[in-house]
């Protein structure tokens, strides 16, 4: 999510001190050219280019929060978690504003959440553990500054299943995941992999084979939820999302999944508007929100540890592989420019 914050009026006094507040506001200007230039960037995918904007408007003000928390957000989306956390975690000393605080502790929450499912990717159980205690706190606080976000109530509930299937899976397991297996354990592993990865090949031949990628694996291939044009995939709910990575494309509260009926290749479509459910605010047309309906999403939905552990793989692939053809544009161009190793 990229924040702005509205420029204020200076009132210019024809004295010596003019010069001073003049000085200010022409770095002012500065600052939010920068900072209006890195979120283009962002928006691109350029996140390298986006830290660097991000930081040159921070040289003009180094208390500016905007520029701080977007540069965070470029930050995560290139890997560099450590410096993410570190910043964000900064911000939420200074700011009493709520939305901002729910913000900021929502992001925290998500970093650790994608850090549990690497450590779990490991074997690190119990590191997992308590990273997923880390998400959970994170997001309840996120909630407490803005109760009605969806975003945040859908990935806590994510969180806390995770939680307890990975409990379940320590109780019946007490000699995995403690990040040190035995030899014969890394030989078993090694077969399982290589079983994963010929079904992985296969998967992804089939995938290659009928086109149909789904990277946030609600049955929608990923070809129909970008749209027509998969340079500036399509957004619903202009969370910064976009449909192919969201499980929730227009935030009514209800999954993509379930709104896209029994045959998701082609989402149905209620009222025949052209907009099919899960972009529909109002599917049937009735007048009625689906945020409102009475046969909204399920209470305790209960979410597998392998459909998150491959939703988040997913989105994670196509992050890098995004990173990767920025980094190949970059070292194209004729004029060098600051890029940032992650």
């Amino acid at each position: 999510m990229i924040k702005h914050i509205k420029r204020r009026g200076f009132y210019y006094l024809l004295t010596v001190a003019s010069l001073f507040f003049a000085c200010q506001v022409q770095s002012q200007k500065l600052e939010h050219k920068y900072i209006r230039e890195g979120n283009e960037y962002y928006a691109a995918k350029e996140y390298g280019n986006a830290e660097v904007a991000y930081n040159n408007a921070l040289d003009e003000n180094e208390k500016s929060y905007a520029a701080s928390f977007n540069l965070g957000d470029a930050y995560y989306r290139q890997l560099k978690t450590d410096k993410a956390i570190e910043l964000f975690s900064s911000l939420i000393t200074v700011t009493a504003n709520k939305e901002n605080l729910a913000d900021l502790y929502y992001n925290l929450g998500t970093i650790k959440l994608s850090n549990a499912i690497q450590n779990v990717a490991i074997k690190d159980y119990d590191l997992a553990l308590k990273d997923l205690d880390a998400a959970i706190e994170y997001y309840k606080n996120s909630l407490k500054n803005n109760p009605k976000d969806r975003h945040t109530k859908y990935n806590l509930s994510l969180a806390q299943q995770l939680k307890k299937d990975l409990e379940k899976i320590q109780q019946d397991n007490p000699n995995e995941g403690n990040g040190d297996n035995n030899n014969d354990n890394n030989d078993n592993d090694d077969k399982n992999n290589d079983k994963n990865d010929n079904k992985d090949n296969k998967n992804d031949k089939n995938k290659d084979k009928n086109n149909e990628a789904d990277t946030d694996q609600d049955g929608i291939p990923d070809k129909k939820e970008k749209g027509d044009n998969p340079n500036n995939p399509t957004d619903t709910d202009n969370d910064g999302t976009p449909d192919y990575q969201d499980l929730d494309s227009d935030n009514d509260g209800k999954p993509d999944e379930q709104e896209a009926g029994s045959k998701p290749t082609e989402p149905k479509d209620t009222d025949k508007d052209g907009t099919p459910d899960y972009q529909d605010l109002d599917s049937d047309n009735d007048g009625i929100p689906d945020s409102e309906e009475k046969d909204g999403t399920p209470k305790n939905q209960q979410i597998s540890m392998e459909d998150a552990l491959r939703w988040l793989e997913n989105i994670e692939n196509e992050e890098k592989r995004v990173q990767e053809k920025v980094k190949k544009a970059k070292a194209s161009k004729t004029k060098a420019s600051k890029i940032k190793n992650w």
